[in-house]
């Protein structure tokens, strides 16, 4: 960890114990590189509130990050009213739904603005998918893609992701999450009026503990996702069932991996679950790992090393021979149109596939086979960094 990386870290963990301690150095921050990682890991406005506290006496640093705070938090509220306003939809017209992330989460942090959402995620029942859909569509939400169990709709620049299951992936390690998930989300508790619910806290734990499992899984996870790691177990701590939650989560094969997580909040913002222990190898390699990634591990030069790593033999040809032609099985869940048609139907779900990959996520799936092309050597190494973190537990 450099200078500018430790300031980075620590402007972040004073910001959520309203607490301004740490003297910088200024003369040793690499102030570019300090709004670059602000930037990639969404966090300029708590970068700027810590430091507008520090006094710091930098003034076209300061108007920049003001400007972005000022921006996030416009957006932000715009977002609010929206997300608030569909609750009362669903409220309106009965359906009964689970919030959950950062729509929650925010409302722990100081100040709710900085707490930056790309979406909104909201879980119905699947049998309540089309009085949804023809809700929404009724009150100006436009549809921008559509899957098995998740629906993206937008309206005024927001976007709000419909889900009928919690999670999909199996994170390697063979469990159905899904399944799971789906079972917790039955003993939810009343969050907003008559039809919004909440996962209760534990479950809701575990959950945004399973949710950076399947970031690190796929793409990579940022620093905000053990951020709010951290702000969740502060608000917390002293009420939640922890033997039930250690018991859930050996359950569902993520320990090992949760107890690292806890580490990071532990090292990273003073909050501490339990007295684990990361090797110091592990480490620096999660650090630079999380450091590159951004919010979502999209801006990691690792991206796309996924469709390599899942391989046994970690070949990238077939990697990718995998990722433009899917088996049958996972197009009936990638495609809602597919799912119970005729097998002779694939090779047109997969022309389907295509157009929608490069018509709304181009720049990505590109760089993810220009990555994966790097072969085996990389693939081996992130397969060797997430299996010690936790994850391919079978």
């Amino acid at each position: 960890m450099n200078y500018t990386q430790e300031v980075f870290i620590k402007l972040l963990s004073e910001y959520i114990d309203e607490n301004w301690n740490f003297t910088i150095d200024e003369e040793k921050v690499d102030w570019n590189k300090l709004v670059e990682l602000s930037s990639i890991h969404s966090v300029c406005g708590i970068i700027y509130l810590s430091l507008k506290e520090k006094n710091v006496n930098r003034k076209k640093l300061m108007e920049y990050l003001q400007c972005r705070f000022n921006k996030e938090s416009g957006f932000a509220i715009r977002q609010q009213i929206l997300y608030d306003r569909t609750l009362s939809l669903f409220e309106k017209y009965g359906i009964k739904n689970i919030v959950s992330k950062g729509y929650v989460l925010k409302k722990l942090y100081p100040n709710e603005e900085v707490r930056t959402m790309g979406d909104m995620d909201i879980l119905i029942c699947e049998e309540d998918s089309k009085k949804t859909d023809a809700m929404l569509k009724e009150n100006g939400y436009n549809m921008d893609n559509l899957f098995v169990n998740e629906i993206g709709y937008s309206k005024s620049g927001c976007a709000i992701e419909i889900h009928t299951s919690l999670m999909d992936d199996d994170l390697g390690n063979g469990f159905d999450y899904s399944f799971y998930f789906d079972e917790k989300s039955k003993s939810a508790s009343p969050y907003k009026g008559e039809y919004t619910y909440v996962l209760k806290n534990e479950d809701h734990l575990i959950y945004l503990l399973a949710h950076i499992a399947k970031h690190f899984y796929n793409e990579g996870c940022g620093i905000r996702m053990i951020m709010d790691i951290a702000v969740f177990t502060k608000k917390y701590m002293s009420s939640l069932d922890w033997d039930y939650i250690f018991v859930e989560l050996k359950n569902i094969k993520l320990f090992e991996f949760s107890n690292n997580i806890f580490y990071l909040c532990n090292k990273w913002f003073g909050v501490k679950v339990t007295n684990h222990i990361m090797s110091d190898e592990l480490y620096k390699a999660i650090f630079t790992y999380i450091m590159e990634g951004g919010t979502f591990g999209f801006h990691s030069k690792m991206i796309g090393t996924k469709l390599v790593r899942n391989e046994k033999n970690r070949n990238a040809i077939v990697g990718i021979f995998n990722w433009f032609f899917p088996k049958d099985e996972l197009m009936r869940k990638k495609l809602p149109w597919y799912k119970d048609k005729p097998k002779f139907l694939l090779p047109i779900a997969w022309v389907i596939m295509w157009f929608r990959a490069s018509k709304s996520k181009n720049s990505v799936e590109v760089e993810k086979i220009k990555n994966a092309l790097n072969g085996r050597k990389e693939a081996e190494k992130e397969f060797k960094l997430l299996k010690e973190l936790g994850l391919y537990q079978k």
